[in-house]
């Protein structure tokens, strides 16, 4: 679930398409430059209090098209929100369409159903049931649909 933020560095304003955040790493794109960014919280972010600084890692190379950071962001299914994997309803191989149920969360006692975005074919299932996921982790990888 990619969400748009507008962010404000040294005077000037961008906007910031947040496409998912895996373990420190968060994935995200200014304009046509895709950034994979290792976020390392220091003590004060980490007992809750706000920061007046944050400290950065390392910043991946960026790519150089929007559209292939869209048609990698389109192949995967990630985790919208933290949660349980009560159930696993697609397995490698099979076909879904756009729209279909691929997976049950538990979020906050409530189940949450997780839908193929795309008619697509399941190359792997990252999860099975039982299995606790963080918001944005990948989920399912898809290939395009012959």
């Amino acid at each position: 679930m990619t969400k748009t933020y507008h962010v404000t560095v040294n005077g000037k304003t961008h906007e910031v398409l947040f496409h998912r955040k895996e373990g420190n790493d968060i994935h995200f794109s200014i304009r046509d430059t895709t950034y994979v960014v290792s976020v390392v919280a220091d003590s004060l972010a980490r007992s809750g209090k706000r920061s007046q600084t944050s400290s950065l890692g390392s910043v991946s190379t960026p790519t150089s098209m929007a559209t292939q950071a869209s048609s990698i962001h389109d192949r995967h299914i990630y985790a919208p929100m933290p949660g349980l994997v009560v159930s696993v309803n697609v397995k490698e191989g099979d076909t879904v369409s756009a729209g279909e149920g691929v997976l049950i969360l538990e979020a906050m006692k409530m189940e949450n159903g997780v839908s193929a975005h795309r008619d697509a074919k399941v190359v792997k299932v990252c999860v099975k049931p039982g299995d606790q996921v963080e918001s944005g982790s990948l989920l399912i990888e898809l290939e395009e649909h012959q």
